[in-house]
């Protein structure tokens, strides 16, 4: 199980850091903050799932 949490967390942890980048590609090409509103909301939920996991993983 704490192998499976890992996992999951370490692989949050990277879609949020892509997704950051993304959104910094986007900006840096011109899109405006309204573009990349989506992205941001995904890394919101994201986090919020990172944050039950590691709390899951500290409680095992």
């Amino acid at each position: 199980m704490e192998k499976t949490l890992m996992s999951a967390i370490n692989t949050l942890e990277k879609e949020v850091a892509d997704t950051q980048k993304r959104i910094d590609m986007m900006i840096s090409n011109g899109s405006s903050s309204y573009d990349t509103q989506h992205l941001k909301v995904k890394i919101r939920r994201c986090r919020c799932q990172l944050n039950e996991l590691k709390f899951q993983n500290a409680n095992s």
